[in-house]
């Protein structure tokens, strides 16, 4: 039976599509179609009549400019396959020495890809998926911008107020938060009515914070040894500004991944130790748990897999993580190895039992990290929730 493969060379303003059979007959020779509704439209008319028959339509995974005309093809029932842009090239370096490259010879390629691989389809949790991914990463973004700017207020008050950390459990709770975004050295805080301050802290902190505790922070900025430096206060309080507007934004963001979660219902946040962000990021990593064949390749798949060194006779006895694949996995996969020590007893077990084989901590959790991999592995391939059993 014939098939067809419709291979896209995507750009930012204006693709390029062609049509080929599985004999090497070219249906539709090379045609541009622009990044807009015309465009797309054009492009769907002239590849309706192939939709009804074993088709693939075939584009490399190319940052963004991919995502709009992907969603709509997976909507319209087309069968849709992504494909890395490093095996494009090394295919496109098998066909010719010269370094030729154009939109046209790409597309007709991705046609001839098509053929010669055997594509994994792109379905519409593959799309939710990739939507989810660009949730947890720039909640990831948000929160390591975050950290910045808590450093940023952290090292003005050492300047303007630097007894003022020691005198709140969290510098950066509401109450402390509240205070600092109209006031940032001492001397402004001392001079400060004690009822005006006490409003302003109560209000914060929903009357947790009282009249005397507040007496106590002025007779503590009475004494600072605090420059009052106006420029550092006006960083502050800006900084403070800053971090209210990321702290709202996590909030929207994690709400959002919380509504894509609950769709998949997934079994890995049956893992002990695993929350609801860490499990959500590490769902979008993987994306489609089939397009690995073992549990490590998924490993090596973040970089967590040891590299190895050999030449000759020489073999090196240590070797540390390739730290090649998704970053992102990797720093999820980190995140949860001690919670899942600590909140299973088997993956503790495990964890003592390499610290007691004399292995370093670092180690012992490269340990630790493979075992929960092959656990997230059989849930996720199987659709099975965790039991202890799958850690022996």
């Amino acid at each position: 039976m014939t098939k067809i493969q419709i291979g896209i060379d995507v750009a930012k303003y204006t693709h390029v599509f062609a049509v080929m059979s599985s004999d090497g007959e070219v249906l539709v020779e090379p045609t541009s179609f622009e990044n807009n509704i015309q465009g797309f439209s054009s492009f769907f008319k002239a590849v309706e009549d192939f939709k009804s028959l074993d088709h693939i339509v075939s584009m490399e995974s190319t940052g963004h400019y991919h995502e709009n005309l992907l969603t709509k093809l997976v909507q319209y029932n087309f069968n849709c396959a992504l494909i890395n842009p490093i095996i494009t090239d090394k295919y496109r370096q098998t066909k010719s020495l010269r370094k030729t490259k154009t939109d046209k010879i790409d597309s007709l390629m991705l046609c001839e890809l098509a053929q010669t691989f055997k594509l994994k389809k792109v379905t519409i949790k593959t799309v939710e998926m990739i939507e989810l991914k660009k949730l947890t990463r720039y909640l990831n973004k948000l929160k390591e911008d975050s950290s910045k700017i808590k450093i940023e207020i952290k090292t003005s008050l050492d300047t303007t107020f630097p007894e003022y950390a020691k005198f709140f459990s969290s510098v950066y709770g509401k109450a402390s938060l509240a205070l600092l975004s109209q006031y940032g050295t001492a001397d402004e805080i001392y001079n400060l009515h004690l009822t005006k301050l006490t409003n302003i802290m109560s209000k914060a902190s929903k009357g947790r914070f009282k009249k005397q505790r507040c007496k106590a922070l002025k007779d503590l900025a009475k004494t600072s040894i605090g420059n009052n430096n106006l420029s550092k206060s006006l960083e502050i309080r800006q900084a403070v500004q800053r971090l209210n507007l990321f702290n709202s934004q996590i909030e929207e963001i994690i709400k959002k991944i919380e509504e894509i979660v609950e769709q998949f219902n997934s079994p890995i946040f049956s893992i002990p130790g695993i929350g609801l962000i860490t499990g959500a990021s590490i769902l979008a990593e993987i994306g489609d748990i089939n397009k690995f064949s073992s549990s490590s390749k998924l490993l090596a798949f973040a970089g967590c897999d040891p590299s190895v060194y050999q030449s000759g006779t020489y073999e090196a006895v240590k070797s540390r993580i390739t730290k090649r694949g998704s970053p992102y996995l990797r720093k999820a996969l980190y995140q949860i190895a001690l919670t899942c020590s600590n909140n299973n007893t088997t993956f503790n077990k495990y964890y003592s039992k390499k610290l007691n084989e004399g292995k370093r901590h670092r180690n012992a959790q490269g340990h630790l990290i493979n075992k929960i991999v092959r656990v997230i592995y059989k849930l996720l391939t199987t659709n099975t929730m965790f039991n202890s059993e799958l850690c022996i």
